[in-house]
């Protein structure tokens, strides 16, 4: 995957996500670079979703900003080096706590609240961080088989849980993918689909650019018989 593909595929997530309802501000197609700040916090020991989350939102570090003020960051680095995250708002990880922030949204759109005053009651919310950090890479100067998968997702904090992904993802599948399991609501709200009996439109843009999504050509023999994604 070259870098205009990346570029692309950001694009395409933007359109999806306003298709969905959740897109709330694009601030870049262009993939991210490697700012060295936040390379050193997530390497430190120290480091948490509230840390991280906080650090990236305050300096914009993101593509893609979600109502609920999750983001996703899109990062390449070289040919077929990808980096896609996803940063779930750690203070709005519970229907009751989604509610409230609604209605904050609905009284700052009302002008009953600066945007001072939003982002304060916002932060003052508690922390649960019940949603974790999803993130996936591909990384063929990395691959070692049955130990660093070429192609892999991270979920939470955790470095060394890889998950072995057969497909390299796109931009676009990897956000189908995170609005499918962490937003089922939004993701309901498809029209339904006369191509796949019980699915709606998102499932079938879903199967469909699950076929865009090459097979890595770094996947041992014993890699592939080995338990592993897609």
């Amino acid at each position: 995957m070259d870098r205009r593909a990346v570029v692309e595929g950001i694009s395409a997530s933007w359109r999806f996500l306003s298709d969905c309802g959740l897109a709330e501000s694009f601030a870049s197609p262009d993939p991210l670079s490697v700012e060295p700040d936040f390379r050193d916090l997530i390497i430190s020991s120290d480091s948490t979703h509230e840390s991280l989350y906080s650090f990236c939102l305050q300096r914009s570090y993101f593509n893609i900003l979600l109502f609920d003020h999750a983001f996703l960051q899109f990062s390449w680095s070289r040919e077929d080096h990808t980096r896609f995250a996803y940063y779930p708002n750690p203070h709005v990880s519970d229907v009751t706590a989604l509610n409230k922030f609604r209605k904050y949204r609905a009284m700052l759109a009302e002008g009953a609240l600066t945007d001072d005053d939003f982002g304060q009651l916002v932060r003052g919310m508690a922390f649960r961080g019940t949603i974790p950090i999803f993130r996936y890479e591909n990384a063929p100067s990395q691959h070692v088989p049955l130990n660093h998968p070429c192609s892999h997702m991270h979920i939470g904090l955790h470095s060394e849980n890889r998950w072995a992904v057969r497909r390299q993802l796109t931009p676009l599948a990897f956000t189908m993918l995170l609005v499918k399991h962490y937003y089922p609501g939004e993701w309901g709200l498809g029209v339904p689909s006369g191509s796949l009996d019980g699915c709606n439109e998102f499932e079938q843009r879903l199967s469909d650019e699950r076929n865009r999504c090459r097979i890595v050509a770094e996947f041992s023999e014993l890699e592939e018989k080995a338990f592993h994604i897609l």
